[in-house]
């Protein structure tokens, strides 16, 4: 069917919007627009490394709460040649090498799988070609995010209040929402669950520079050297429990993420007498900030530790997951027989 109107049958089926979307981000190149995003749902759709994303980054972090305006900033700086900032933008449209979908849908959750909308699947037809002249021509005429443009975002984002300036989904007053089983996009998706989950967490302990001991001393994990391993930690949520791994080395401790990610210079650590200061003073080089550039900075986020092991003694035996990766929830075969190992060997794992 060349053109196909899409809207909820109230009959909870599949989302026809998810499987559109899963179709069409299974395309090459993918060109999406759209204010209003959720950030696990566009992960899920960014299945080729060859995408675009044009959105109004203003009225995205309007409808974020404070915590995930660090993510998408984060995700943002991550992906900077890949997405553009037009004001004012208010198109939803998902276009592909062969199909598009437009309409009222946002890509949110609840956009996609609750709330009452309607929208058009166009497979095979000329108007696709022609949205993806028109997404092109709007490309070309909004502005890179450049360094200055994300100082720009930064500041826009620090000034917004902590809960949300719009809220998408309201709770239902008189009857309930549309019940929507969602399509299984890609595992990017569900990559990071509600709080409280088991994650994995890389930390690269390198002697003479960024010492465990350290890291078990004043509590926290970091990564920096670039957005590539920085940004990870953004998708950590308070209450997630982080098994930690060092490479080459083995696991060395496990606890409870306690923050948000930091500069050094705005992490504070308690220090003998009851002072405190900032990490950046207390452990020097490292844990500076590379002249304010937030791109290369090191990033330290707060961990109340359960449980920790020296370096010297981690654990580590064949057949056990390990991952490049900052920060995984692992969906492996590995990960469930790594955890029964893990609990031995780190007792005072449970809270």
């Amino acid at each position: 069917m060349p053109v196909e109107l899409l809207y909820h049958k109230q009959d909870g089926a599949l989302s026809p919007f998810d499987k559109a979307v899963e179709s069409i981000s299974a395309q090459t190149p993918l060109r999406i627009a759209c204010p209003y995003l959720s950030l696990g749902y566009l992960q899920g759709m960014l299945r080729t490394p060859d995408w675009r994303l044009l959105t109004d980054v203003e009225e995205w972090l309007r409808t974020q709460s404070s915590m995930q305006r660090e993510r998408v900033i984060a995700f943002l700086r991550a992906n900077r040649p890949r997405v553009r900032h037009y004001p004012r933008l208010h198109a939803k449209v998902v276009i592909g090498s062969s199909s598009a979908m437009l309409g009222s849908a946002n890509l949110t959750d609840a956009g996609i799988r609750q709330r009452v909308e309607v929208s058009t699947l166009l497979t095979n037809e000329p108007q696709v070609d022609e949205l993806i002249g028109w997404f092109d021509g709007v490309w070309k005429q909004a502005p890179p995010l450049d360094k200055e443009q994300m100082r720009r975002i930064v500041r826009f984002a620090n000034s917004l209040p902590t809960q949300p300036a719009l809220v998408e989904t309201l709770p239902a007053a008189i009857s309930p929402p549309l019940l929507n089983r969602p399509a299984p996009l890609t595992k990017r998706a569900k990559s990071f669950p509600p709080s409280g989950n088991d994650l994995y967490a890389n930390f690269g302990h390198e002697p003479g520079w960024r010492e465990w001991e350290d890291a078990r001393q004043y509590g926290f994990v970091c990564a920096g050297g670039g957005n590539v391993f920085s940004a990870p930690l953004f998708r950590l949520s308070l209450g997630d429990r982080i098994w930690v791994y060092a490479p080459r080395y083995g696991y060395v401790g496990v606890g409870r993420v306690a923050g948000n990610p930091k500069l050094a210079k705005d992490f504070q650590v308690n220090l003998p007498g009851g002072k405190t200061d900032s990490l950046d003073n207390v452990l020097g080089p490292y844990a500076n900030d590379k002249n304010g550039d937030p791109d290369e900075a090191e990033y330290f986020v707060a961990v109340r530790w359960l449980d920790t092991r020296p370096i010297s003694v981690a654990y580590w035996k064949k057949g056990l997951y390990s991952n490049r990766n900052i920060v995984t929830h692992p969906d492996k075969v590995l990960w469930p027989k790594t955890l029964k190992y893990l609990v031995r060997q780190f007792p005072n794992c449970d809270d």
